[in-house]
């Protein structure tokens, strides 16, 4: 295997113990800080989460995000990373509307193709997500053939290895 993708492979398990602790996470940080947060993961195919290359684009996207956010003038209640097997994870307590908090997340997401391999959820007060839709914005592209991810991910239209092959490709690109 390629060491920039090594690591712990995961059980499907882990993914949905892991789920249900990141919403517990956010519910605590609604309640702790009363604004939206940013929940921010790497969409990272196969079984193996945390690697080199979940890091590095981990590492990416918090800089982007921190970036536009303080472009923006938005203050920031607080950061919280959590790392673990299911790959690494930061929770952005803002001071700021979800909807406009949406919207820049959505602008780091769609930058570049680095971007497509973030997935930046915002939550409202109430702890429903803001979508895409809600905000009449198009879907996100698979970043292999331009369809709709949703679509592609839901059919398995590419294998893992096409799918880690593109994102090695990618993170070539902007380490240069």
């Amino acid at each position: 295997m390629d060491t920039l993708f090594s690591g712990i492979e995961i059980t499907l398990q882990e993914v949905l113990k892991n789920k249900e602790a990141r919403a517990a996470l956010q519910r605590e940080l609604l309640a702790q800080y009363k604004a939206p947060i940013i929940s921010f993961t790497i969409n990272m195919p196969g079984q193996v989460k945390l690697s080199p290359a979940s890091r590095f684009l981990h590492k990416t996207g918090l800089e982007r995000l921190k970036k536009s956010l303080e472009a923006a003038g938005l203050s920031i209640h607080a950061i919280q990373t959590v790392e673990n097997n299911t790959g690494p994870e930061a929770f952005f307590s803002v001071a700021a509307e979800a909807r406009l908090l949406k919207k820049i997340a959505c602008q780091v997401e769609d930058e570049d193709e680095v971007g497509r391999l973030f997935d930046m959820d915002v939550l409202a007060m109430d702890g429903v997500p803001i979508s895409r839709t809600t905000l009449k914005l198009p879907q996100r592209k698979c970043f292999i053939c331009e369809q709709v991810a949703a679509v592609c991910a839901r059919s398995r239209r590419h294998t893992s290895a096409e799918l880690l092959a593109k994102i090695k490709q990618i993170i070539m690109a902007v380490q240069g």
